[in-house]
């Protein structure tokens, strides 16, 4: 598996720098700890999005709204274009020191019946979980396709939305805390995935 790491000699960084170094330079983004980066354009096609939820309704068991997808010969390129834009991202903003994914995929439901995922939450807590410094997720589902679910984070000073737009991908450190809204109708769907590095100091 290709590592997560800090390189700071990469050649063909993708448009995320040309883009956070045209908005640093307009004063319209300001780097923090508590930075939420949301892709501009789909990582992913609307063909592949339907293909991963179609597979991991294929996994789910009956009753959840969560399983793992572990990397396989058909969820292998959802790891690698993750991991490349996690690359390309964490040196633009955070430059944390990662190793890569320690935990596997995780697609999940949100549904009006899963009222306990509105209330605050965090990624990062004991055991594994400690070294978990970026969490990643793809929006799998259309903006239409469900009322409510926005994923909002706080950073001290405004809310931050998590994208909507099906494909596209929202990063962002694992100790932000973040809220999800009550699915009032319809079905949202979305791709989970940690990056991991060692203990923040």
């Amino acid at each position: 598996m290709k590592s997560i790491c800090n390189n700071t000699d990469v050649d063909n960084m993708t448009i995320i720098e040309d883009t956070y170094n045209k908005l640093k330079k307009e004063n319209e983004i300001i780097v923090s700890p508590f930075q939420l980066y949301n892709t501009l354009y789909p990582l992913f096609t609307e063909d592949e999005c339907n293909n991963i939820v179609k597979f991991g309704y294929e996994r789910i068991t009956k009753g959840n709204i969560i399983c793992d997808l572990p990397p396989n010969e058909i969820t292998n390129f959802i790891y690698n274009r993750l991991r490349d834009i996690i690359i390309d991202t964490n040196n633009c903003y955070w430059k944390f020191n990662l190793y890569d994914f320690a935990e596997q995929l995780k697609f999940i439901e949100y549904n009006s019946v899963n009222t306990n995922l509105s209330k605050l939450c965090g990624d990062i807590g004991n055991n594994l979980s400690v070294t978990r410094k970026l969490t990643i997720v793809v929006q799998l589902s259309n903006d239409t396709d469900y009322e409510g679910g926005n994923t909002i984070l706080f950073n001290y000073s405004k809310p931050l939305f998590m994208t909507r737009k099906k494909g596209c991908v929202s990063i962002y450190p694992t100790y932000m805390s973040y809220q999800i809204e009550k699915i009032i109708k319809g079905v949202r769907n979305v791709l989970i995935i940690y990056a991991y590095g060692p203990p923040l100091k």
